[in-house]
């Protein structure tokens, strides 16, 4: 597939694709269990988990900006997507271990 004279490898597409829908169905989970488990720490995790899956997505999905931003900005980018989401659990998981 090509867009604007770069040409994406149909495997690394499929791959994105896949993980995007896996991250949608985890997602899904963790909202359906916060709700379930209204109130509490279980429901503080929940949470937290479900941002870092939001920010996991959006770190896959800068992979399509490829054309319009380049390569070598696009992995930078896409790294400091993961390490936020990393970070927002990490931190509320320190949190919650200090309640």
């Amino acid at each position: 597939m090509e867009i604007s004279g770069y040409v994406f490898n149909i495997n690394d597409v499929v791959v994105k694709l896949f993980m995007l829908v896996i991250y949608g169905i985890i997602a899904f989970i963790f909202l359906k269990a916060r709700k379930n488990f209204s109130g509490g720490k279980i429901a503080q995790v929940s949470t937290l988990i479900v941002i870092m899956i939001l920010l996991f997505a959006v770190s896959d999905l800068v992979y399509f900006l490829i054309p319009f931003i380049g390569q070598a900005f696009t992995v930078a980018l896409s790294t400091v997507f993961r390490l936020i989401g990393l970070c927002v659990l990490a931190f509320g998981g320190v949190r919650l271990v200090t309640i």
